[in-house]
Protein backbone atom coordinates (compact mmCIF):
# COMPACT_ATOMS: atom_id res chain seq x y z
CA UNK A 1 0.00 0.00 0.00
CA UNK A 2 1.11 3.40 -0.74
CA UNK A 3 2.37 5.92 1.41
CA UNK A 4 1.33 9.46 0.93
CA UNK A 5 3.62 11.94 2.18
CA UNK A 6 4.12 15.50 1.06
CA UNK A 7 7.47 16.33 -0.46
CA UNK A 8 7.44 20.00 -1.46
CA UNK A 9 5.44 23.16 -0.37
CA UNK A 10 4.61 25.33 -2.62
CA UNK A 11 2.00 28.90 -2.47
CA UNK A 12 2.20 32.36 -1.79
CA UNK A 13 0.01 35.42 0.58
CA UNK A 14 -2.88 33.82 -0.97
CA UNK A 15 -2.63 30.10 -1.42
CA UNK A 16 -0.53 26.84 -0.19
CA UNK A 17 -0.54 23.67 -1.93
CA UNK A 18 1.78 20.19 -1.36
CA UNK A 19 3.08 18.08 -3.76
CA UNK A 20 4.29 14.67 -3.11
CA UNK A 21 7.41 12.95 -4.82
CA UNK A 22 6.17 11.97 -7.99
CA UNK A 23 4.53 15.82 -8.52
CA UNK A 24 1.06 15.07 -7.62
CA UNK A 25 -0.80 17.63 -5.59
CA UNK A 26 -1.48 16.01 -2.17
CA UNK A 27 -3.41 19.36 -1.03
CA UNK A 28 -4.47 22.78 -2.78
CA UNK A 29 -5.92 25.37 -0.17
CA UNK A 30 -7.51 27.60 -2.08
CA UNK A 31 -8.76 30.84 -2.33
CA UNK A 32 -6.95 31.96 0.67
CA UNK A 33 -4.55 29.57 2.46
CA UNK A 34 -7.08 30.03 5.70
CA UNK A 35 -9.45 27.95 3.79
CA UNK A 36 -10.32 24.85 3.60
CA UNK A 37 -8.74 22.34 1.50
CA UNK A 38 -10.09 22.18 -1.91
CA UNK A 39 -8.35 19.67 -3.58
CA UNK A 40 -7.71 16.66 -2.64
CA UNK A 41 -5.31 14.47 -4.94
CA UNK A 42 -4.87 15.27 -8.48
CA UNK A 43 -2.64 12.92 -10.18
CA UNK A 44 -0.47 13.06 -13.55
CA UNK A 45 -0.53 9.59 -15.91
CA UNK A 46 1.06 8.89 -19.09
CA UNK A 47 -0.30 6.26 -21.43
CA UNK A 48 2.79 4.32 -23.19
CA UNK A 49 2.25 3.00 -26.82
CA UNK A 50 0.11 2.28 -29.18
CA UNK A 51 -3.84 2.53 -29.61
CA UNK A 52 -5.73 -0.54 -28.41
CA UNK A 53 -1.59 -1.81 -27.47
CA UNK A 54 0.09 0.35 -24.67
CA UNK A 55 -0.72 1.02 -20.96
CA UNK A 56 -1.22 3.44 -18.37
CA UNK A 57 1.06 4.20 -15.71
CA UNK A 58 1.03 6.78 -12.66
CA UNK A 59 4.18 8.61 -12.04
CA UNK A 60 3.91 7.57 -8.60
CA UNK A 61 4.43 3.59 -10.58
CA UNK A 62 7.57 2.38 -9.36
CA UNK A 63 8.57 2.00 -13.08
CA UNK A 64 9.83 5.51 -12.20
CA UNK A 65 12.95 6.65 -10.66
CA UNK A 66 12.47 10.46 -9.09
CA UNK A 67 14.06 13.12 -8.18
CA UNK A 68 12.92 16.77 -6.78
CA UNK A 69 14.17 19.72 -6.15
CA UNK A 70 13.88 23.90 -5.80
CA UNK A 71 15.60 25.89 -8.25
CA UNK A 72 17.73 27.68 -6.29
CA UNK A 73 16.17 29.98 -3.68
CA UNK A 74 13.04 30.37 -5.31
CA UNK A 75 9.09 28.63 -5.07
CA UNK A 76 9.87 26.94 -8.31
CA UNK A 77 9.80 23.23 -7.63
CA UNK A 78 11.25 20.75 -10.28
CA UNK A 79 10.46 16.93 -10.37
CA UNK A 80 12.48 14.97 -12.48
CA UNK A 81 10.03 11.31 -13.11
CA UNK A 82 12.66 8.81 -15.24
CA UNK A 83 11.24 5.07 -16.51
CA UNK A 84 14.40 3.48 -18.15
CA UNK A 85 12.28 0.72 -19.38
CA UNK A 86 10.13 2.95 -21.14
CA UNK A 87 12.78 5.66 -22.65
CA UNK A 88 10.79 8.14 -21.17
CA UNK A 89 11.59 11.35 -18.97
CA UNK A 90 8.95 13.62 -17.76
CA UNK A 91 10.36 16.88 -15.67
CA UNK A 92 7.29 19.00 -13.96
CA UNK A 93 8.24 22.60 -13.14
CA UNK A 94 5.55 24.05 -10.62
CA UNK A 95 5.16 27.53 -9.83
CA UNK A 96 2.69 29.20 -7.59
CA UNK A 97 3.46 33.35 -9.17
CA UNK A 98 3.25 35.98 -6.00
CA UNK A 99 -0.17 37.56 -5.70
CA UNK A 100 -2.15 34.65 -7.50
CA UNK A 101 -4.23 31.80 -6.31
CA UNK A 102 -3.30 29.54 -9.61
CA UNK A 103 -0.48 26.75 -10.31
CA UNK A 104 1.92 27.02 -13.38
CA UNK A 105 2.77 23.74 -14.11
CA UNK A 106 4.79 23.02 -17.46
CA UNK A 107 5.63 19.33 -18.64
CA UNK A 108 8.21 18.25 -20.86
CA UNK A 109 8.51 14.72 -22.11
CA UNK A 110 12.04 13.44 -23.08
CA UNK A 111 12.87 10.43 -25.79
CA UNK A 112 15.77 8.86 -23.54
CA UNK A 113 15.56 5.66 -25.79
CA UNK A 114 18.50 4.04 -27.13
CA UNK A 115 16.74 2.76 -30.00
Amino acid sequence: MPVYLSTATLGNERTLLTLGHSAEVMAWFFPQKDNAQQVHQCFIGVYHGLPQHGQFYWTFDSVFERSQYYLGDSNVCVTELTAHALGLQLVVTDVVPPGATALLRRLEVRNISTA
